[in-house]
């Protein structure tokens, strides 16, 4: 190929490179575990409010096993964000989620939960000389509770659980698409 200016003529050479992305590894090593580890997390959702050992133990370890994964990634290390991160920190953020509704599916049921006072005869001895503490802290409790907690009068702990059983993973699929369609 030969260029042509006003002055002189110049020979060029015209290359092109396709280059094509082996992204099986990727896909094998890092994207179908994340996506198993976010969708466990959201197995707890499924799991009874008052299953405690359960949903913290599956919450935990789903949160855990996919740090130790954003860590465990073969990337390169650079100083700007690449898609992987971006999906392994997006994978984190869902599983921290899980784990945030179901804190407050606990504080909701423990707030249900009635508390039942002690009889006059199984009071201490310590519970009487202290009576003026308990008396000052009592009122400060119940006022902070009613303020904060009037916008979840109507909210139960499994309206909360049915909702995010749905939103949780609709978020998640939506989520992927546009993942998929951005660095895809």
């Amino acid at each position: 190929m030969e260029k042509l200016t006003p002055s002189e003529t110049f020979s060029c050479i015209d290359a092109s490179f396709t280059l094509d992305r082996r992204c099986g590894f990727y896909i094998i090593n890092i994207y179908i575990p994340t996506v198993l580890i976010v969708s466990m997390s959201m197995l707890t959702f499924w799991i009874p409010p008052e299953a405690v050992p359960a949903r913290i133990t599956l919450g935990v370890t789903s949160l855990l096993t996919i740090i130790t994964k954003q860590y465990q990634s073969t990337m390169p290390s650079v100083s700007y964000i690449v898609a992987l991160n971006v999906w392994l920190s997006s994978c984190i953020a869902f599983v921290f989620f899980s784990l945030l509704e179901y804190a407050l599916v606990i504080s909701l049921v423990k707030r249900e939960q009635k508390v039942v006072s002690p009889t006059p005869t199984q009071r201490s001895f310590a519970d009487e000389t202290n009576f003026n503490t308990t008396a000052t802290r009592k009122p400060f409790r119940n006022a902070w509770s009613r303020s904060n907690w009037k916008l979840f009068k109507y909210v139960t702990p499994w309206i909360i659980d049915l909702t995010s059983r749905f939103l949780f993973p609709s978020c998640f699929v939506i989520f992927s698409i546009i993942y998929a369609n951005t660095y895809g």
